[in-house]
């Protein structure tokens, strides 16, 4: 070794005094001349794995950082001991290299390292730049919900949903990066699922971030090995993209839910995986508002204070384009930033017209984001109800039934047997795409869908041969000229104005089976025109060319005078009519040849020639019927019988002879029977009937003569009784067992109701403990009943002293206004007795 050598020679020319200094001289230069040899021996081998592992990303060991400085500082002590020698101190000289030649000896001795370098964990949550995110004030909620949850010792699932493209893993990865400066979990990960979670490709994502090598071969065994390590200290992980429920112990991710150790956020656009997935927390992100967007907009669009008037006024329709859909927003701003004022009104116009934009390479397309959500529905109906949702227009209020009943008419909601039962099928459906974000809820039995969701629904109609015209506010005429309306499916044109529908128009669809005409503007004429919707009758006859429609399954024409209708016996494919708030010259008689008619919807028309009833009553294949004509001079017929019927609105007249007539038709029309009232309804509205005495008379004899176990409404949940003066009782007590479903009793300005539960002549047996025909002493099932609102009695005993303690104790609200008999000390011991108050959230007792 060179080193080792040099060090011995100098020990031998220093220690013998005897040397001849010529010799001297002669090996000072050799050991000189030797020194670079020794520097690159000392460093070459150690720089080579420095070098080697630098490449492999490996982290070099302390102790081998300090050694390549030991000998960075020997080598500088010794290149300035060479600048110094002279020829008068060349020994002492001589001698100090000799000590700084022995310390690299040391150095080079010590250089075997074990181990030399290692694998160094992968950057945590600041490896994803913060550029371009904004947290607004819309998002600052679910920010902080998140953040809350991470803070909270008992919450270890949380989740986040919405649909794509509103930014949900960026706020994440927000979140999680101040959860890693918080120090809140000692390791903070994050993982994509996708809609067909892969298995191993996610666990690699979780044990790469770990640095954790998983090298057992089986499924199970690598699941293990993770979880084993995720059950150590504390781990957050982040999961993006979730589709679907995951197995966490196939993929090895342990949750104790009384221990915070591993927490998990999934990230995903269906609700039901945050249900299912049993998450503690779930937040839902939302869109951002119109100031937010025009901000983010400007921001990607470099749009500054110096930009002209004319593109700030362009820039900002396209802003109410993207319906504060930041994906739509970074999108668009990005693709027209720098463009010219034609290349932005050209946007503008696409947008509008509901066309993708040409999207420049490396920016997203929000139009995948949305398709991708489509794309990930498993079930066929919701995808055909989703595309049919964008036959309305933008912002618009979808009502689910008008949606069943066009869905019906391109027959997407299967080969059900019943109507019934297919638009059951249709809710299932509606209920996917909520829990997809894919459409909204809009109150009650309605939903909405975003603009941009809509826009996108359009596409992949056209895109995959739906052949959906959906319109607004254009001329028409050009349309209905355009050959290529002969392939459409369904047409659906709104907010007619007028003369876009001239005379001379025919349309030749073969193969339409959906088509909707609506105009909002008091007067709208046009000759053999539908209209929908509108706040003015026009009068009409139904175009000549509807006779051309051979497979039209659903027509709808509300509010129109429409003239003749005799045109519609020949639509012999026609399921659904729907004439709602119409008026016409005669209900034709070939409807009843219309063998697949099902849902016939004349509710508030107007029929010059009284022969609506008798045409009805022949129609035998109906089974849903939406039925009042006003004014009528018909009379019902008697001898009718719906057997198919399964939902049904009929009111025959508010005048007092058809009134005073029902009961004897009831009585007499022993097939209306067949309807199933009692197993079907759901909800039982009696208002304004001034001279109602019961709504079940106990004393007939169909009634006094029946078992209880007979008389049901198993489905009935909400009783609102309003204004029903004469009114003495609400059932017999036969009818108690019955009512397992009623859970709201609503009765206000009934002033001689007595009892809710039994007539005067039962409550009397019982109370003198007699006994007759009548079963007194009734098994109450109202296991659901808890809400009770009651006003104005003077009489009121409720239930009768027999039963009221049993309904008390279920009671969960109790309010009664101006009940003076419930003020008796009885009545109030009962209550006390009942345990009311236990469980009650609400009791009020009020008597003037």
């Amino acid at each position: 070794d060179i080193l080792i050598f040099i060090v011995s020679k100098i020990a031998e020319y220093t220690v013998g005094p005897i040397l001849h200094h010529a010799k001297y001289l002669c090996c000072f230069n050799n050991f000189v001349g030797n020194l670079p040899s020794a520097k690159e021996v000392t460093q070459k081998s150690v720089k080579d794995r420095v070098k080697e592992a630098i490449n492999r990303t490996e982290k070099i060991e302390p102790t081998v950082e300090k050694w390549l400085e030991d000998v960075e500082k020997v080598l500088k002590e010794l290149k300035l001991l060479e600048g110094i020698i002279s020829e008068v101190r060349k020994r002492a000289i001589l001698e100090e290299i000799g000590r700084k030649v022995n310390e690299m000896a040391q150095l080079n001795q010590n250089s075997k390292f074990d181990p030399f370098s290692k694998i160094p964990e992968l950057p945590g949550m600041n490896y994803y730049s913060s550029k371009g995110f904004v947290l607004f004030e819309s998002k600052k909620s679910s920010y902080n919900k998140l953040l809350e949850a991470l803070k909270e010792e008992s919450v270890c699932m949380v989740g986040l949903v919405r649909i794509g493209g509103l930014g949900k893993t960026a706020l994440a990865k927000e979140v999680g990066k101040e959860a890693e400066k918080l120090k809140l979990f000692e390791k903070i990960v994050i993982a994509t699922v996708s809609e067909t979670p892969n298995i191993r490709s996610i666990q690699a994502q979780i044990s790469d971030q770990l640095g954790l090598k998983l090298e057992e071969e089986s499924d199970i065994g690598k699941a293990r090995r993770l979880s084993e390590r995720l059950s150590e200290g504390t781990t957050f992980l982040i999961l993006d993209d979730v589709g679907e429920n995951l197995d966490f112990e196939s993929l090895g991710i342990p949750i104790n839910e009384n221990k915070k150790g591993c927490g998990v956020l999934q990230i995903t656009w269906k609700r039901e995986v945050c249900t299912s997935m049993q998450c503690q927390c779930t937040v839902e992100l939302n869109l951002l508002t119109g100031e937010e967007a025009w901000t983010l907009f400007k921001l990607y669009a470099k749009i500054t204070d110096d930009s002209t008037y004319a593109l700030k006024g362009v820039a900002t329709k396209i802003v109410d384009e993207c319906k504060g859909l930041p994906i739509a927003i970074v999108t668009v701003g990005s693709t027209l930033r720098e463009k010219t004022l034609k290349d932005w009104k050209l946007a503008l116009s696409r947008l509008q017209d509901s066309k993708p934009l040409v999207i420049p390479k490396g920016l997203r397309s929000p139009n995948a984001f949305l398709q991708l959500s489509y794309d990930n529905l498993k079930d066929e109906l919701a995808k055909s109800f989703f595309l049919l949702c964008s036959i309305f227009p933008e912002d618009y209020e979808i009502d689910l039934e008008d949606l069943f009943r066009f869905g019906r008419g391109l027959r997407i909601t299967g080969t059900f047997e019943t109507i019934e039962e297919a638009r059951e099928e249709m809710l299932l459906a509606v209920g996917i795409l909520m829990d997809s974000c894919l459409l909204l809820h809009a109150g009650n039995e309605k939903v909405k869908m975003h603009d941009m969701v809509r826009d996108v629904a359009l596409w992949i109609a056209s895109e995959r041969g739906q052949a959906i015209l959906a319109s607004t506010a254009k001329d028409l005429r050009a349309v209905i000229k355009d050959e290529t309306i002969k392939d459409k499916r369904a047409i659906s044109l709104w907010d007619l104005k007028n003369g876009q529908l001239s005379n001379g128009n025919h349309m030749n669809c073969p193969t339409l089976k959906i088509l909707l005409l609506h105009s909002s503007i008091i007067g709208f004429e046009v000759s053999n025109e539908f209209r929908f919707w509108g706040p003015k009758r026009c009068t009409s006859s139904l175009p000549q060319s509807t006779e051309s429609l051979k497979n039209l399954h659903n027509l709808c024409s509300r509010s129109c005078k429409l003239g003749d209708i005799s045109i519609l016996e020949n639509l012999q494919a026609l399921e659904i009519l729907d004439l709602r708030c119409s008026c016409f010259d005669e209900l034709p008689n070939g409807i009843v040849e219309l063998k697949k008619l099902k849902v016939l919807d004349l509710y508030n028309c107007r029929i010059k020639e009284n022969n609506a009833y008798e045409v009805i009553g022949r129609c035998l294949h109906l089974e849903e019927l939406y039925l009042f004509l006003s004014p009528s001079k018909e009379e019902f017929p008697l001898n009718v019988s719906f057997q198919r019927l399964r939902r049904y609105v009929i009111i025959l007249d508010h005048s007092e002879s058809l009134i005073d007539m029902l009961p004897r038709m009831l009585e007499e029309h022993r097939p209306s029977r067949a309807l199933s009232v009692d197993e079907l309804l759901e909800k039982l509205i009696v208002e304004e009937c001034s001279g109602l005495k019961h709504i079940i008379d106990g004393n007939v004899y169909y009634v006094s003569s029946q078992s209880h176990t007979s008389l049901k409404l198993p489905k009935l949940k909400t009783l609102p009784i309003d204004g029903c003066e004469r009114l003495e009782y609400i059932f017999p007590l036969c009818f108690a067992r019955g009512l397992v479903s009623l859970e709201e009793l609503d009765i206000l300005c009934s002033c001689k109701l007595k009892y809710v539960f039994g007539t005067e002549k039962e409550h009397h047996l019982s109370m003198y403990q007699h006994q007759s025909h009548y079963e007194t002493n009734i098994d109450i099932n109202l296991l659901n009943f808890d809400d009770l609102f009651l006003s104005s009695y003077q009489n009121l005993l409720i239930f009768g002293l027999n039963i009221a303690v049993h309904v008390y104790q279920i009671l969960k609200s109790l309010s009664c206004y101006e009940c003076p008999s419930l003020s008796s000390s009885s009545m109030r011991k009962v209550i006390i007795d009942s345990d009311l108050q236990k469980d009650t959230i609400a009791m009020v007792i009020y008597s003037f």
